[in-house]
């Protein structure tokens, strides 16, 4: 039952690669960092609208998980800068899958490279085709990350075999290093470019990344534009991801990756709960919204998104005998599931239903409830939102699903009407081009599920939610930024 379900998840990862993935443009140019010779590739040298592929200095430590794609031809990690609207930025984390071991990266009768390929990948749909009218970010510059170190941008650890590099950590602070030095007080450039707009997205994993590197991100917000009469105005976007590592998993996944590094923007209490175990991507998004109220957390969410299913289900299973510590999460099979589900019933037998009856509508209860800590924790300041679908997809910000969805989507009741929720596209930009004063709401509309028992419904404590935008007018640099 287990195998045929995650083969049949990785067939439904490949069916969404294959039908909405583009490639990026065919004309590129390439600039390599080298600080020996004084290439920085400055923002300023690079050509508008053209996309430009910039290799980090090698010192950055900035890999690939392995230096070769799956069939067999090299590869080196580039990050894409696309120049367009100076006032305008768009920092996007690709998505992909997540793998602890040469078992499970590259050896394995199923391992990650079979379900999502980690080679380096431009994509050119939705929020990431700056060219496209439809799009509210068109015209905008673009910064993007691509994927291809299993960790989620979070890891700095090889392998004991020493065929797999855990170094999206080096990846993304690389990126991040060039942007700091590129926008802002830091800016190494002839002229003093305002941003007005600064926008952080992820999708799947890259939102796992976002919430991990959003707090340092939102400090040179906060601090990095003092020269502006204004800090720019940020959204932060969570395509297709609510954290769904389980508190028993967690502490596991960061030793996997070393994920608890000084360099990512974390006090020294702050990496001690990490080390610990106690501070993972839920746990970052509850200090960051906290912290930084005047931003919108939006949250995009298929209320059946198999993929997150998937990795709730089998994360579920695999974490509880993890932390019993007779189970190798890098080697987990069809047998270890009688051993987990044997210690369930030993020490929790409660858990042995979660186990078992792990559904799209269970599935989206937790969701719901993960949401719900998220309001709890920021109290009237509401700056979580979320926009439901009723759908079993996964992924929509960078596709053409961008374009074409609504909340509204696979329900019966109510019935679509002239004041039915705004489209995912148009939700979105009110999040972008807000002013002050301005309602913003979260989204869903009750659907229907398989099943009669199944309940897809709106609970009211995290669907009716608003923020009051403070919007371009009212929106200053704090004297004392946190």
């Amino acid at each position: 039952m287990l195998v045929l379900y995650i083969q049949s998840l990785a067939l439904h990862v490949v069916i969404v690669l294959v039908v909405a993935t583009e490639l990026a443009s065919s004309q590129q140019d390439e600039c390599r960092i080298d600080f020996a010779s004084g290439q920085t590739c400055r923002f300023d040298g690079l050509s508008n609208g053209v996309s430009t592929l910039i290799y980090p200095d090698p010192s950055s430590g900035a890999r690939c998980f392995t230096d070769t794609r799956r069939d067999g031809t090299p590869q080196e990690y580039f990050f894409q800068v696309i120049p367009g609207d100076v006032s305008n930025l768009l920092l996007w984390f690709q998505g992909g899958s997540a793998c602890f071991s040469t078992e499970t990266c590259i050896d394995g009768g199923l391992t990650v490279q079979d379900i999502f390929p980690l080679n380096l990948t431009l994509f050119s749909n939705g929020v990431l085709d700056t060219t496209d009218p439809r799009n509210p970010f068109a015209g905008w510059t673009l910064v993007y990350l691509p994927y291809c170190s299993g960790d989620s941008f979070m890891g700095n650890k090889v392998t004991e075999d020493g065929l797999v590099h855990f170094k999206g950590n080096k990846n993304a602070r690389a990126v991040l290093d060039w942007l700091f030095a590129n926008f802002g007080d830091g800016a190494d450039n002839v002229d003093n470019r305002p941003l007005e707009r600064a926008i952080f997205g992820g999708l799947s994993s890259g939102a796992l990344a976002l919430a991990y590197w959003s707090n340092l991100l939102l400090q040179w917000i906060n601090s990095g534009f003092t020269q502006q009469v204004q800090k720019p105005i940020t959204t932060v976007l969570f395509d297709s991801n609510v954290f769904f590592f389980k508190e028993y998993l967690s502490d596991r996944v960061l030793e996997i990756w070393d994920v608890c590094q000084p360099n990512i923007g974390f006090n020294q209490t702050i990496l001690e709960l990490c080390k610990q175990g106690d501070f993972f991507g839920l746990e970052a998004v509850l200090l960051v919204t906290k912290t930084y109220t005047d931003v919108p957390f939006a949250f995009i969410l298929g209320k059946g998104d198999l993929v997150l299913l998937g990795g709730w289900c089998v994360s579920g299973l695999e974490g509880i005998d993890v932390a019993a510590g007779s189970i190798d999460l890098a080697n987990f099979g069809l047998a270890d599931v009688f051993t987990v589900l044997l210690y369930l019933a030993q020490s929790d037998p409660a858990q042995v239903a979660d186990a078992l009856y792990c559904t799209p509508s269970r599935f989206y209860k937790k969701v719901q409830e993960r949401l719900l800590i998220l309001h709890e924790n920021v109290n009237e300041e509401n700056n979580v939102l979320s926009y439901f679908i009723n759908t079993p997809d996964h992924a929509f910000l960078p596709f053409e699903a961008f374009y074409t969805t609504s909340a509204s989507d696979g329900c019966t009741f109510p019935t679509v009407s002239s004041d039915s929720p705004p489209s995912l596209v148009d939700w979105v930009s009110s999040l972008v081009y807000r002013v002050e004063g301005a309602r913003l709401s979260s989204e869903c509309v009750k659907g229907v599920g398989l099943w009669p028992w199944d309940d897809f419904g709106c609970n009211k404590e995290v669907t009716h939610q608003f923020h009051i935008a403070k919007g371009d007018d009212s929106v200053t640099i704090p004297p004392n930024p946190p």
